[in-house]
């Protein structure tokens, strides 16, 4: 986190914002940026900037304003309004019916509503779509991972190991920083396999 907010401040300190074009400004992405490293009052401050600096026209047009809006949300501990929010980009974005599903998984997670998160996990991972190579980069892992807690909390070994071993094999080749999430995973798989009925 701190790492991450370092790199982007001295990024928005070499290239200030107020000197690019208001339509070039990516205040939706610095928006959901700041809001999940926990920066709120940054996020909303930039959304602020975002509807006052930018034309109704052009922000309705953009599906990035959801995800935006939905982490500020998220943040907040607003979570009805995160969920709507997340729901709005594939409603909006039909082409798309992956989109925004593994973040309404976490809104879903936070509610206490497994059943419900479930369901937004499986349409992001499993969802065939041209946009996935947007998504997947920052949703598909955590999804496998979070599909095989839920199962297995639920009892269902055969598909906690089914997406235990998704992740495996998505990340048997990850940077090394991440390797100790996998042996952790791998550790999962052997205790499923040793268990009664396996």
């Amino acid at each position: 986190r701190d790492r991450a907010l370092e790199t982007v401040r001295t990024a928005l300190a070499r290239y200030p914002l107020e000197k690019m074009p208001p339509l070039n400004r990516p205040y939706p992405r610095l928006a959901k940026f700041f809001a999940q490293a926990g920066e709120r009052e940054t996020a909303r401050r930039l959304l602020r900037e975002y509807e006052a600096n930018v034309p109704g026209g052009i922000r309705r047009g953009s599906q990035f304003r959801h995800s935006a809006y939905g982490e500020l949300a998220l943040a907040d501990g607003r979570l009805e309004d995160a969920a709507n929010a997340f729901r709005a980009i594939s409603a909006e974005f039909a082409v798309c019916n992956m989109c925004g599903q593994y973040d309404l998984g976490r809104v879903f997670d936070r509610m206490g509503a497994p059943d419900s998160a479930r369901a937004a996990y499986e349409r992001a991972a499993n969802s065939p779509n041209f946009f996935r190579v947007m998504g997947d980069a920052f949703g598909l892992a955590p999804s496998y991972k979070r599909l095989g807690e839920l199962y297995e909390a639920k009892g269902d070994r055969k598909r906690a190991a089914d997406y235990y071993g998704k992740l495996v094999d998505l990340w048997k080749d990850a940077d090394a920083e991440l390797q100790p999430a996998v042996t952790e995973i791998r550790q999962r798989l052997a205790r499923l396999a040793q268990e009664p009925g396996s």
